[in-house]
């Protein structure tokens, strides 16, 4: 029988077509544009061309970047929020031994690696 429309309303009323014309001017179907990188006063909290539009937003609300986290509160912060368990006492005393540059990466990438990951997003 399908989806009948209401006795009292005029089935051919009901449908108004597709204007394909208006479809191709939303902006999911615009062509893909890269925008200017702003300026911004904080030219050294921005690592790359990418980082300047958080503080230029930042800025047109008054607000300045905060400092960057000391590698306690930065290891803390990802075994949260990978895992959801604090780091072990070994696990912080070997990343404060690490003065590589890719410490945190290493760090990130076992977390994501572990079992306990798949545990804590699996349910998701």
């Amino acid at each position: 029988m399908g989806a009948p429309a209401p006795k009292d309303a005029d089935p051919k009323a009901v449908w108004t077509g597709i204007d394909i014309e208006q479809g191709r001017e939303f902006w999911a179907f615009q062509p893909v544009k890269k925008p200017a990188v702003p300026t911004v006063k904080h030219i050294t909290w921005a690592r790359t061309d990418v980082d300047r539009f958080l503080p230029a937003a930042l800025e047109t609300r008054g607000l300045n970047p905060v400092t960057d986290a000391d590698k306690y509160t930065l290891l803390r912060r990802v075994y949260f929020d990978l895992i959801g368990l604090p780091p072990t006492p070994d696990e912080m005393a070997a990343f404060e031994r690490d003065s590589s540059d890719t410490a945190f990466e290493t760090v990130a990438d076992k977390l994501l690696a572990s079992e306990r990951f798949g545990e804590r997003w699996g349910r998701y």
